[in-house]
This record gives structure tokens, C-alpha cells and sequence, in this order.
């Protein structure tokens, strides 16, 4: 038992004496799991906006159903009427396939909408997209109390958080206010249905609208009113046509099955009718392929980080052994065996990587909340963007990660020193 202390004694003053030189030849590891952490924090960030404020959410169980056109170009288009909208006797024939639980209809007013909002002693006038959806098209969406999404004394109105998302980038470039959710909810408006604020024309109907909440669900660049409420306007306009087209018409359609099973025979049927169908495995390949290109960013900076602290580990360590064999052929004489050289090596590589990445984790955690809170100063766009610091779960990960890099790197001049003879060191 003795003898076993005083040898671990011996182990770790000499490991008390090379730890200048490991610990600097080991920086580069706490710059590696730096980045790994911050990597999974972006990663997730992006991943939640991308899926949440541009291609929206869908349940595993619902499919969305476009014309056969762009339908990127009804997206985005924020004054022209719909290009063309979904017939309403295609609308009866999806809801009658079998297996079809309920049909949502997203509908177009195809007239132009001014809207006038103000905040801060500044007022913004600007031609507005207006799509209008049942209440129980919120059924089971947080943050909106569907039972009162109804137009009474004033419309109210939901924001798409991608809508949202396009004023503020809008707003930051031309030094306007910009809004987030809490300032915004409640907020009064002004929507003047048939008129447009950049053509001189006939007067439209002016309305009091109020923000009543914010969806993931759709990604106009518009807002979202009761549908009765459009339909109500037809009505007392006596519009049925708007410059030849529908006064609305249905530019989007949210169909939920009664099981997940239904969904490839229900998007068989809809695809023959001439529509473009998507599912929530479409939506997910839309979210990977925008991915790919951080993910290979990322990669690359890491394989780099990589290569060089493994390079300069390595080197490191064959240093050590140069200059320390001497007193390792010393202890192979002295009847120290390979294996414990090589051990001795292994574990001083290990624990020196351990303890860089523990410190990278924290690193890489509090340059999160940094970040966090200095992005939306710098880049007034990205205010909406709150980078996630949950990465639980992730200090294990990182630890054992770095620890085997730098045993990894450390295991060719390990090898190298356990093998070195009496002989091959009086050759120096």
C-alpha cells in the first residue's frame, strides 16, 4: 500500500510539473466545445424560427392544400388580388373524402386594404394583405381565446409572427419603431377596406381593429380577420366580383384526417384534383435543406478548431517526451512497466481535457446569454430571435468529448514514450 501511494505521489508531482505546458498545448479544446455549445444553441434557434415564423406548424395529422401555382408568390404579394384560389366545389370534394376529419378555408380579400396604426407619436399608412379564417381554426392555438374571435365592436385582428417578423426588418432598415408581442397585443388599429393608400379613388369603409394575438400557423405577410367578417363586407358592398375576380376567395386550405394513416390516400385524392399538397414531412425537408448550409458552416469551423488542437496536442506531447526521456528509460529500467507509462500519459491528456471542457461548456453557456442580449442591440432585425441557452443535458457531452480529443491526440507520443529503450536514449 505504500509503495502504491508513494508512486501516485510520484505521478502527480510530475504532472503538477508538466501542467504549464499540457494545459497551453490543450487551449484550442475550450475553444472547440465553445463553439460546439454555441452551435447547438443557434442550431435550435434556428431551427424554432425557421419552423415557427416562415414555413409554420402543422399537426402530424393535417395537410396544407394550395392552388397549383407559386404559392410563394401568394404569400408574399401584399396589394394584388389572389392569382387564383381554390374553386369552392373543389373545397366540397376534399371535404367528402373518406378519411377527411374537417376542412379549414384560409380566405383572400381580393380588394385593396389600407391600414393606419400608431404608436410613439408616429403613424405608419400602408396597403396591407387581409386573409380571413373561421374561429375554430384556433381551436388549438395557445395564446388566442378562439371564443372571442368574433368582429364586434371592433375586427380583431392576428398576426402571423412571419408578418411581424417583415415589418420589423422592414422598420429597422428606415428607422421607424419597431414592436414585439407584448407591445403590440391589444394595439388599435385602422383597416379601410377598398381603398388603397397608394392610388387616389373611391373612399372605402373604415374600421376599428385591435391586435388580438399571433399565430405560427400561417406565414402571410399579412394579417388574419374573422372570415364572417370578409364575408360580411361582400355582403353590404354587394360585391360578389372584384375587378373579375371572387370578392374572396380560397387561397389556402388547412385539412385535417381522422388518422395519420389517412393522410397519403387524402394526398393522392387532393393531388388529382390540380392542387399542391404539403404535410408536415414536407415542411420538415423545407427546414432541413435550410439547415444544411449552418450545419456545413459550423462543421467546417469545428473540423478546423479540431485539427488544430489536435495538432498542437500532439506536438505537445511529443515535446514532452523528448525532453522527459531520460527519465522515462530511467523508469523502464527501474522496471516501470509500457502500459503504466502509457496509462500515465492517457489520463494526464484525459483529465487536462476534462477540465477545458468543463470550462468551454460554461464558456460557450454565458457567451449565450451575452449574445442574447447584445444581438437584438447591434442588429435591431434580430430582436424577435432570442438565442436558447437550454442546453441541458449538454455538459456530459462536452466534457467526455473533450477529454477523448485529447486523449486521441495525446495517443501516438504515449505510444512513442512507452516504447522508448535505455538505448534510444543515450543516442541523445
Amino acid at each position: 500500500m505504500n509503495y502504491l501511494l508513494r508512486n501516485i505521489a510520484v505521478e502527480v508531482r510530475d504532472f503538477i510539473t508538466r501542467m504549464p505546458r499540457v494545459f497551453l498545448s490543450s487551449f484550442g479544446i475550450l475553444f472547440l466545445i465553445t463553439v460546439l455549445v454555441l452551435f447547438v444553441s443557434i442550431r435550435r434557434t434556428v431551427t424554432e424560427y425557421i419552423e415557427k415564423r416562415i414555413f409554420g406548424k402543422l399537426q402530424i395529422n393535417e395537410l396544407i392544400v394550395y392552388p397549383r401555382t407559386d404559392a410563394q408568390r401568394q404569400t408574399f404579394s401584399l396589394t394584388a388580388p389572389a392569382a387564383r384560389g381554390i374553386p369552392r366545389g373543389k373545397v366540397a370534394a376534399i371535404g367528402a373524402i373518406p378519411g377527411i376529419k374537417n376542412v379549414h378555408q384560409v380566405l383572400r380579400l381580393n380588394a385593396p386594404v389600407s391600414l393606419k396604426v400608431g404608436a410613439f407619436g408616429r403613424y405608419l399608412k400602408t396597403d396591407i394583405l387581409v386573409s380571413g379564417v373561421e374561429r375554430s381554426f384556433f381551436y388549438n392555438s395557445p395564446g388566442i381565446n378562439w371564443r372571442r374571435f368574433t368582429a364586434q365592436d371592433h375586427v380583431p385582428v392576428v398576426v402571423p409572427y412571419f408578418a411581424l417578423d417583415l415589418y420589423n426588418n422592414f422598420a429597422a432598415a428606415n428607422g421607424m419603431p419597431q414592436f414585439g408581442e407584448k407591445a403590440l397585443v391589444g394595439l388599435g388599429m385602422d383597416l379601410t377596406l377598398g381603398s388603397s393608400s397608394f392610388m387616389n379613388g373611391r373612399p372605402g369603409v373604415e374600421y376599428a381593429a385591435k391586435v388580438y394575438g399571433f399565430t405560427s400557423r400561417l406565414n402571410t405577410s399579412g394579417i388574419v380577420v374573422p372570415a364572417e367578417f370578409l364575408r360580411r363586407f361582400c355582403r353590404e358592398k354587394g360585391a360578389e366580383t372584384v375587378n373579375g375576380k371572387d370578392c374572396v376567395s380560397t387561397t389556402m386550405l388547412f385539412v385535417s384526417v381522422k388518422s395519420p394513416a389517412d393522410l397519403p390516400g387524402a394526398a393522392k385524392a387532393i393531388g388529382r384534383m390540380g392542387l399542391r399538397v404539403e404535410s408536415q414531412r414536407d415542411i420538415a425537408e423545407k427546414t432541413q435543406s435550410a439547415l444544411k448550409i449552418i450545419d456545413a458552416v459550423f462543421g467546417l469551423i469545428m473540423i478546423m478548431v479540431l485539427l488544430l488542437s489536435a495538432v498542437a496536442i500532439f506536438n505537445s506531447y511529443l515535446a514532452i517526451v523528448y525532453h522527459r526521456s531520460g527519465e522515462i528509460t530511467l523508469k523502464r529500467v527501474l522496471g516501470v512497466s509500457k502500459l503504466r507509462v502509457l496509462v500515465s500519459f492517457i489520463v494526464e491528456a484525459s483529465l487536462v481535457g476534462a477540465a477545458y471542457g468543463f470550462a468551454g461548456f460554461y464558456g460557450g453557456y454565458y457567451s449565450i446569454a451575452f449574445l442574447g442580449k447584445k444581438v437584438p442591440q447591434w442588429i435591431p432585425a434580430l430582436r424577435d430571435i432570442s438565442l436558447s441557452a437550454d442546453i441541458s443535458g449538454l455538459l456530459p457531452v462536452a466534457v467526455l468529448l473533450a477529454a477523448a480529443v485529447s486523449a486521441a491526440s495525446a495517443l501516438v507520443p504515449s505510444l512513442v514514450a512507452a516504447n522508448l529503450s535505455l538505448f534510444d536514449s543515450t543516442k541523445q
